[in-house]
């Protein structure tokens, strides 16, 4: 029913069906409960109960539904969203941006839309805040965030008419996503309003440094540090890299207006995690000094890996030089007989100085070189950390070879010494040793072992307790071996003619994939330290800006320093309320989460690697939030910016002294509105009540009536 702009409706739950099952409930209840027509009053009553009770009980069944549609105008919806960040501290020509936003505000501009358009007020820095219009003097947003603020007006004004959006702001948008795609799909127009656009204020930026992750002492290191100019024209400065109180680097540079990139050299003396601070001096006048330092960390290794590799000469040992020498953190140190007359004091000598390097290759030297001081020292290398490679032939792991290397071996020489025959080969059935596995499918992995044509010899040898046989012949017998060695690990290869192997598969068309991967995994298993930990966990620097989000990365590796994706990892900051969350892979091992701005303070976070099988791993850290705020990065307004998202959005770039004349002609015209009211007639409670009371008071008339 209508009734000018007024239209009633009764709608119900059940529809043409309810209506009918009504109909035949009431009809049957009348044949059934009718009284007579000799019946007493009493009974004509019950009747009518009965049939109250199955008229109600057909309401509920339908949920009949009045509802009242309005139909009218309403004013427009104009929201005002203004930035309330720190960056509008920042002092434009010769007041502040906040003051120069408090001139606009107190004039009184926006309130000549009063009679033509609702208006709604909100602040907004890193999201939108509450709208307060007491609270927009506060200018202390620690981040601005533009996109994010307009999609949650968005939401909170859907429905509401929204005509335009004017956005009071710097633009000096600088967390979350791009604001140029938000104003694209954005469902109403808006009109950015620059404010302290056009005067530069003086200042030096230092917006980033790069450089490797890693370094080594001792090495130089090149540091990439970018700068902004802006209110300069030309600038003598010394850029300083400090590593604590001392400085570690420094240059002078001719500084110009714009954007820049110097480098710097830096020699790291000292092994570990270094925190550097990259300072560029300020200039006489500039506005803001907060931001001409960034602070870094890398981790600085102790150098290159020095292999000593001691052999006779031969196809099988070039080879395994190759191998050795394609890895470019290892420094390759080869020794071989000096002449046709045998081995000089020079091989002697570099066995006696075993601890000088991290992994010792003895490839089928004689024993008479294994003089009791060498073997000493290449036993306590072991026990202290160091790596022990031995390869077997005609002069190695024979009967009586080397007995002082005898505990630091994870074999012993067998009765049969050397054995020149063919000789296939065999991954062992047990789990898969990272040096052995090729892939992640084993059964691909074991088809490769097997495609291996055979080697051309193989020693005898024992595996001794707590060896690890990874090859075997066909007979069960150790072909490769590995162990743990106290805070080192050995290895022994009791076979020969890999060169051979290699040769072979090129000649069928194959690669050499198999043999070369064998090898490289090998040595980088034994120059793997016990101690380092395969869960690696870093954040881009130790001390972040108020307001600057924070990433922390994690690098989880499998016992080679592999990298393992697909793996669980978790994080935990402060301990915080909602426990460890989980940190999304970012491929190749690597895993990262990004943590909103925090307040200021230390902060500890922890993260967690949890393994197919094994205990859980986990590295504790911890980052500072200092006083430099990620607001006073760019002092510069970004006028262009404010341009294209007012443009993208249907809108207009408005200057400040022109809003009360664009407000002035604003088209803004009431908008037909649809108005919904819905009152069910009854709720879900009381009309079972009722329900359940007559059916219960007829039942109990009739019971002592003897009616039942």
């Amino acid at each position: 029913m209508t009734v000018g702009d007024y239209s009633v409706s009764l709608t119900t739950s059940g529809g043409w069906l309810a209506a009918f099952l009504f109909l035949v409930v009431s009809v049957l209840a009348f044949r059934a409960y009718r009284p007579l027509r000799e019946a007493n009053r009493l009974h004509q009553i019950l009747f009518g109960v009965r049939q109250f009770a199955v008229l109600l009980a057909s309401l509920l069944i339908l949920a009949p539904q009045v509802t009242l549609t309005v139909q009218g105008v309403r004013l427009p919806l104009v929201a005002v969203l203004i930035d309330d960040s720190e960056s509008m501290r920042i002092l434009a020509g010769e007041q502040s941006r906040h003051e120069a936003l408090d001139g606009l505000l107190s004039s009184g501009v926006f309130e000549s839309l009063e009679g033509r358009a609702r208006l709604a007020t909100f602040r907004f820095s890193e999201q939108l805040l509450d709208p307060d219009p007491a609270d927009t003097t506060r200018w202390s947003g620690t981040a601005t965030d533009i996109a994010t603020s307009l999609d949650q007006l968005s939401s909170r004004l859907k429905g509401e008419g929204l005509t335009g959006v004017f956005l009071l702001s710097d633009g000096a948008h600088n967390v979350g996503e791009s604001p140029l795609h938000t104003a694209e799909a954005y469902n109403a127009p808006i009109y950015t309003v620059p404010v302290g656009a056009g005067k530069s204020p003086r200042d030096i930026a230092v917006t980033s440094v790069t450089h490797p992750s890693l370094g080594y002492a001792g090495r130089l290191l090149k540091l990439a540090v970018s700068l902004e100019v802006v209110g300069i024209e030309r600038a003598e400065q010394s850029i300083r890299v400090y590593d604590g109180e001392r400085v570690v680097a420094t240059r002078a540079a001719a500084l110009a207006p714009g954007k820049q990139t110097l480098e710097l050299a830096y020699t790291p003396e000292q092994a570990g995690n270094r925190t550097l601070r990259v300072v560029v001096a300020p200039v006489e006048g500039e506005a803001e000094s907060q931001n001409n330092q960034v602070l870094t960390t890398i981790e600085v290794l102790a150098g290159r890996a020095r292999v000593l590799v001691v052999g006779t000469p031969s196809p099988d040992l070039a080879y395994l030089l190759r191998v050795v020498r394609s890895d470019s953190n290892v420094v390759v140190y080869a020794v071989v007989p000096e002449s046709g007359q045998g081995w000089g004091f020079g091989a002697q000598r570099a066995l006696v100085e075993a601890s000088a390097y991290s992994l010792v290759v003895l490839h089928d030297i004689p024993g008479a070189l294994l003089t009791e001081e060498a073997t000493g020292a290449i036993a306590a290398m072991v026990q202290a950390g160091g790596g022990l490679l031995v390869v077997g032939g005609e002069s190695t792991l024979t009967p009586g070879w080397a007995g002082g290397l005898g505990e630091a071996l994870p074999v012993r020489p067998g009765s049969s010494g050397y054995q020149p025959s063919f000789t296939p080969l065999r991954v062992a059935s047990s789990d898969r040793h990272p040096i052995v596995q090729l892939t992640d499918d084993p059964v691909a992995d074991r088809e490769a072992w097997l495609s291996l044509p055979p080697f051309v010899a193989s020693v005898d040898v024992e595996p001794v307790s707590g060896a690890r046989v990874l090859i075997k012949d066909p007979e069960g017998k150790a072909l490769a071996a590995v162990r743990q060695v106290g805070a080192g690990k050995s290895a022994v290869v009791a076979a020969r003619g890999v060169a051979r192997q290699e040769l072979m598969m090129w000649g069928i068309g194959a690669s050499d994939a198999v043999n070369h991967t064998f090898w490289s995994q090998m040595i980088r298993w034994l120059l793997t330290k016990t101690e380092i930990q395969k869960l690696r966990v870093q954040n881009e620097k130790s001390a972040y800006r108020s307001g600057e989000p924070i990433v922390i990365r994690a690098e989880y590796f499998d016992d080679l320093l592999r990298p393992v994706d697909g793996a669980e990892v978790l994080i935990d900051v402060d301990g915080g309320s909602r426990g460890a969350l989980p940190m999304p892979g970012r491929g190749d091992g690597a895993y990262e989460a990004r943590i909103p701005g925090m307040s200021q303070g230390e902060h500890g976070y922890k993260v967690t690697a949890v393994p197919d099988n094994g205990a859980p791993i986990t590295i504790e850290g911890k980052f500072t939030v200092g006083r430099y705020s990620v607001e006073y990065e760019q002092l510069l307004a970004d006028e262009r910016l404010l341009q294209e998202v007012a443009e993208r959005s249907g809108g207009k770039l408005v200057a400040p002294w022109e809003v009360a004349a664009f407000l002035g002609d604003m088209q803004l015209s009431p908008q037909p509105h649809l108005s919904t009211h819905r009152l069910t007639l009854w709720g879900h409670r009381w009309p079972l009540v009722v329900l359940f009371i007559v059916l219960a008071a007829e039942w109990f008339v009739r019971r002592r009536r003897g009616m039942i």
